[in-house]
């Protein structure tokens, strides 16, 4: 028998038409839905409820176009509670509705600051852990959320950490990519007048009141990213097929973060002409650690089209029956000392 499904909360969008009519174009609505669900499951991994959301859509209502989502948390997941529900369902209305002057910017280039942008949002995901672990506490001491008083402090909590929850999301670029085209269907389909979102708690509270963006500026959330990469600092890599020879060969192995055979560029030319000259002894299933370039390739509708990889460098790899680690790898592992000696980590400002 399939557990009992705990609601967490809701989201409402709210389609607003010059026409003050009720109805939508399928394919622009079709679209529109498509995006918004991946902005959703993309939020949801980062947040760490992927494994135990359900999202269900409810009947349309009353107004131009309003159409409700509801979200649900599986019993015995690691985060089952209403409160970390909750606040997924919260960071959402800002993702989608977060009107800036300017748009956020595009991924760093410079090495330095790639490094320092990836420290800073590793840090706001250690909060937001912190937070889920408050929210968990909270469960544990009152039970469930059924009084105003439970729900107003899990709405304070959610309401100081919200800029945090934001910051990480916008930087996912799957997150960013997927609410472009959200609103590149609204910009083409000239009835939409605005859009509005509001969400509530699983008693119908209002978490955050109605935040609407108008047509002029859907443009703000539009960004021109067909292509970007994802770094894996400490990739573990089985070798199966070496390149051994001189050339621009592929290598091949098996990549255990996501247990898949890859084909990948050996970038590591030190690492390289020490293999291909008998320096270092390599064969089939010697084992490397390194830092790992994945540029993923996304299509028109933000789904992932191809990917390739790269090992920029290798910092360790298997000799007899340890690891041996590359001067490359000592110098990459005491840059970055360097650069997280130049940010701070502190949990509470206030203190």
């Amino acid at each position: 028998m399939e557990d009992k499904k705990i609601a967490v909360g809701f989201l409402e969008t709210h389609f607003y038409f010059y026409d003050k009519s009720h109805s939508m174009n399928a394919y622009v609505k079709n679209k529109c839905d498509s995006a918004l669900l991946n902005i959703i499951s993309e939020a949801s991994k980062e947040l760490g409820v992927e494994k135990s959301l359900t999202v269900e859509v409810l009947p349309p209502t009353e107004g131009s176009l309003v159409e409700w989502i509801e979200f649900f948390c599986s019993p015995g997941g690691a985060v089952t509670t209403i409160g970390a529900g909750a606040a997924l369902v919260t960071c959402l209305i800002d993702i989608i509705a977060r009107v800036k002057t300017t748009p956020p910017p595009l991924p760093p280039q410079d090495p330095l600051d790639i490094e320092n942008k990836n420290l800073d949002i590793q840090k706001k995901k250690l909060e937001i852990e912190l937070l889920k672990r408050e929210l968990l506490d909270t469960e544990k001491e009152n039970g469930k959320f059924d009084d105003k008083t439970q729900i107003e402090s899990v709405r304070e909590k959610i309401e100081d950490s919200k800029d945090i929850i934001y910051d990480v999301l916008i930087n996912n670029l799957k997150i960013r990519k997927n609410l472009s085209i959200f609103y590149e269907n609204l910009i083409t389909y000239q009835k939409v007048e605005s859009v509005g979102c509001t969400t509530y708690d699983n008693k119908l509270n209002v978490m955050l009141a109605e935040k609407v963006v108008k047509r002029e500026n859907f443009v703000d959330f539009i960004i021109n990213l067909n292509e970007f990469e994802e770094i894996d600092e400490d990739a573990k890599i089985i070798i199966y097929s070496p390149n051994l020879v001189k050339g621009r060969h592929k290598w091949r192995g098996l990549y255990i973060k996501l247990d898949k055979i890859i084909d990948f560029s050996m970038k590591d030319s030190d690492f390289k002409r020490d293999v291909e000259s008998g320096t270092i002894t390599f064969k089939n299933g010697s084992t490397i650690r390194a830092v790992l370039t994945t540029k993923i390739k996304m299509d028109m509708t933000g789904a992932e089209s191809s990917r390739t990889y790269a090992v920029e460098k290798v910092l360790r790899y298997t000799h007899d029956k340890g690891y041996m680690d590359t001067t490359q790898g000592r110098e990459y592992k005491a840059n970055k000392k360097d650069v997280e000696a130049q940010i701070s980590f502190p949990f509470d400002d206030k203190n």
